[in-house]
């Protein structure tokens, strides 16, 4: 049976993926700064593209991350492709989503579902940039918070929530619209 990592219960964990920021001057927009605030962790579902974005976001909170299949070399060899976390009797299960690469027409969520179901309890993924937050027909919550600067095919730019206490609470955090005020760290 794999390992799973203690963390803390009670817990607010904010949820960050697909970031895509290629340069070493990125700063926390302020929408995520603000979503962010007072959360115990923060987790980045991978495709940081560069290390600056993961030491900017410890500025707010401590930071794990997974591997995705865009990021640079040194963050490939520092980072692991999976999480497994538990807080108090919930199991947590982090991905990308673009692996396993033998099963190239599965999506992301196909993907996490397939690695998680009867394994965990939360599974959270990127990779589709599509954020979602479902429940599956059994026990398993898949949780995709999509993309807070690139979104792609939604055109909703998100962070996710996760909260465990006593019950599990998923959502999803928009950013405001595009605007002069919004760009502004």
């Amino acid at each position: 049976m794999p390992q799973f990592e203690q963390i803390a219960w009670p817990i607010r964990i904010g949820l960050i993926g697909d970031t895509h920021v290629h340069t070493s001057d990125w700063r926390v927009p302020r929408w995520i700064d603000e979503a962010f605030d007072g959360v115990d962790l923060i987790l980045h579902l991978g495709d940081v593209c560069h290390p600056s974005v993961l030491e900017a976001l410890a500025r707010i909170a401590p930071v794990r991350a997974v591997v995705g299949n865009n990021d640079v070399s040194s963050l490939r060899e520092q980072l692991p492709s999976r999480l497994l976390l538990q807080s108090g009797d919930v199991r947590i299960g982090v991905v990308h989503g673009h692996e396993p690469v033998e099963s190239p027409w599965r999506t992301a969520k196909a993907r996490a579902e397939a690695q998680f179901a009867g394994f965990v309890r939360v599974g959270i993924y990127g990779h589709s940039h599509w954020p979602e937050v479902r429940q599956t027909r059994g026990t398993l919550l898949l949780v995709n918070p999509g993309s807070p600067l690139q979104p792609r095919r939604s055109n909703r730019r998100c962070v996710g929530m996760l909260t465990i206490d006593d019950t599990i609470d998923a959502r999803l955090i928009d950013a405001p619209p595009l605007g002069i005020a919004t760009q502004l760290p």
